[in-house]
């Protein structure tokens, strides 16, 4: 440069620029620059208030103004182009949202048994940060292996790459509580011979840990013939905790029919109980 142009002054300047080539032959150009009369890049702290068009002019407002809309963009972290109108002309500005603060939380102590699976957002609530967080384990290890007391440490990381530490309490026990089988079927019943029924029917098992268990049934009914058969329903949990309750089904025979009625002609009292006989047993002669 001949003539410079001033940096430090917003405006249109003239510039002077002489090129030589190796020959030692000068040629001058004659030009203009125009200095910005915005700022190259404005920053703002996520989560705090945009900026105004003051912020992002070099020199006092006269009628400059956005062509960028602020409260259209969704100001996460990043850098972001904004237009500003001055006069007939649209100049570009940056804007540049940062994440300086490392966020915070509240921390849950958590009690659970062997071989449950936790998850690191579930020792924190109340997570505060202006940008996204994720949370996880600062080591693998499987809190759960084993029985005992914990102190977990939790990882807080923001968008902009600050960290937080927390330190949590977990308390891991064994699961000794075997699931409770219940139901209206669990009482010894006493059927006919030719009568059946699902013995499952209306027999459930809950379990402290699992909730819902699935019952097994051992043992089955002939209901074609007459005995006494056992019954076991058994219940297990994850943890491999199990618990049975047992009952008997009896299968009986009908009663004889007996006659109860008379007809006042003895040859037909003896047709009729014949008849009868063949077709009726003792519980359905009433």
């Amino acid at each position: 440069f001949i003539v410079a142009p001033d940096t430090t002054q917003p405006g249109i300047q003239a510039v002077e620029i002489e090129a030589t080539d190796l020959g030692g032959n000068a040629t001058v150009a004659h030009s203009t620059v125009l200095v910005s009369q915005i700022r190259d890049t404005v920053i703002m702290e996520a989560g705090s208030t945009p900026p105004v068009i003051e912020d992002f002019l070099l020199e006092e407002k006269k009628d400059e103004e956005f062509v960028t809309n602020l409260s259209s963009l969704k100001l996460v972290v990043g850098k972001y182009p904004i237009k500003i109108k001055m006069g007939d002309r649209t100049l570009v500005s940056f804007l540049e949202v940062v994440d300086t603060i490392a966020p915070t939380a509240k921390v849950r102590s958590i009690s659970a048994y062997v071989g449950d699976k936790l998850s690191a957002s579930a020792f924190v609530s109340t997570i505060v940060d202006a940008s996204k967080v994720t949370v996880s384990f600062k080591s693998d290890t499987n809190l759960t292996a084993k029985a005992g007391t914990y102190a977990p440490v939790i990882v807080l990381r923001d968008a902009g790459g600050n960290v937080s530490e927390l330190t949590a309490n977990l308390v891991v026990t064994r699961d000794t509580q075997a699931p409770v089988i219940s139901g209206s079927g669990l009482k010894d019943r006493t059927v006919y011979v030719g009568a059946s029924f699902n013995v499952k029917s209306n027999v459930y098992a809950t379990d402290n840990r699992d909730g819902k268990v699935t019952v097994t049934v051992s043992g089955s009914v002939n209901f074609a013939k007459t005995g006494v058969y056992p019954i076991t329903f058994t219940a297990k949990d994850k943890a491999g905790n199990s618990s049975s309750v047992k009952i008997t089904v009896t299968v009986i025979t009908h009663p004889p029919f007996s006659a109860k009625g008379d007809t006042g002609n003895s040859e037909l009292n003896q047709l009729v109980d014949t008849i009868f006989a063949k077709t009726l047993h003792g519980d359905m002669s009433n």
